[in-house]
């Protein structure tokens, strides 16, 4: 059994997703590996290919996203664990219809610019923006509270006038979650 010749794939951190399906034109479930289990052998993301596989509920993209947050939260601020995929100030950038585009760690910036793209930025100070009909999720660790604070909006049709964030605009979070031009 290996990675994209056989058996069932699936990808541990759920923004690694992203990568392999578009997040406008797909169904997201839960899932849970089982049997043989073969893990990427490099650091491109968390991919891996089991023998058997359980299939869950259907999960909106909002609730997609919030797993993807918990699971670099549980990763960073867990015990003795020093390995992360990215770090603080870190950037990412997708272009292109449906993309997306993921940063993690303090004073990151997630940046996806096509129509129908998702954004996300995870730790403190972080900010993110997202192209046309997109979804922009923030996110920040609240030290004093130990959790994570997270919020996802909709861009809209682009100057906000519908009521949406606007498309193509930076975003961060305030003190009380709420979104704010950056």
């Amino acid at each position: 059994m290996s990675i994209c010749n056989s058996g069932f794939h699936l990808c541990e951190n759920p923004i690694d997703i992203f990568s392999y399906y578009s997040p406008a034109e797909s169904v997201f479930h839960t899932v849970s590996g089982h049997g043989k289990t073969v893990k990427q052998k490099h650091d491109e993301d968390s991919k891996v290919v089991c023998s058997e596989i359980t299939i869950g509920a259907s999960i909106s993209l909002h609730d997609f996203i919030a797993d993807g947050i918990k699971f670099f939260f549980n990763r960073k601020y867990s015990s003795n664990n020093t390995k992360h995929s990215t770090g603080d100030s870190s950037a990412s950038s997708a272009t292109g219809y449906s993309s997306a585009s993921s940063a993690t760690g303090d004073s990151s910036a997630s940046s996806a610019t096509g129509d129908s793209s998702a954004s996300s930025a995870t730790g403190y100070n972080s900010k993110a923006r997202a192209g046309k009909y997109g979804c922009i999720a923030l996110a920040f660790y609240n030290k004093t509270e130990n959790r994570a604070e997270m919020r996802c909006a909709e861009t809209g049709c682009g100057d906000g006038s519908d009521g949406k964030l606007k498309a193509m605009t930076w975003y961060k979070l305030d003190n009380a979650g709420n979104f704010i031009e950056y």
